[in-house]
């Protein structure tokens, strides 16, 4: 036998001990541990694999909400784009679309601080969000911008009365 052959056996038999110990701590695992040779703490890798299970079909929830109220507001802002929608019945939609997350609200907050008002903010998202979608259409943009500047300030004048 060669150097070569009887190391590649070594490791071949190193692998199926290393096997069998793992497996017959699995078996085991009563036996393991009160003979305290369970190195691995299998009942606590096994809680914590499920503690990660857990969370990952929660994010993967949260995930599709997410995605699915992104593709509804975009479905809102496309419709505004088109003018099948004026901005008062979008902003309506988009915040019964996004009142479940606060977390829209906080961003909105960020994005858009000089305004005071959620609904004025919500207002402000479905224009920028129209006007992203028109940006390959300069004359049709150019059009919605003057539109929906009347239909803002129609909106902030609701919200925020002039005093």
């Amino acid at each position: 036998m060669t150097t070569r052959s009887r190391t590649g056996a070594a490791s071949v038999a190193a692998l199926a001990a290393f096997g069998v110990a793992v497996g017959a701590a699995a078996r085991f695992s009563d036996w393991v541990r009160r003979m305290d040779l369970d190195v691995w703490n299998l009942p606590a890798l096994r809680a914590e694999c499920e503690a990660i299970s857990a969370e990952r079909i929660y994010l993967d929830s949260r995930h599709r909400q997410l995605v699915s109220e992104v593709q509804a507001c975009d479905q809102v802002a496309r419709r505004l784009a088109d003018g099948r929608v004026d901005l008062a019945a979008a902003t309506d939609t988009m915040i019964e679309i996004t009142s479940g997350r606060v977390e829209f609200a906080e961003a909105l907050a960020r994005a858009f601080p000089e305004v005071r008002a959620h609904r004025c903010r919500v207002a402000r998202r479905a224009i920028t969000r129209a006007l992203q979608l028109l940006c390959d259409d300069p004359a049709r943009r150019s059009e919605l911008v003057a539109r929906l500047a009347t239909e803002l300030a129609a909106i902030n004048l609701a919200v925020e009365p002039v005093r």
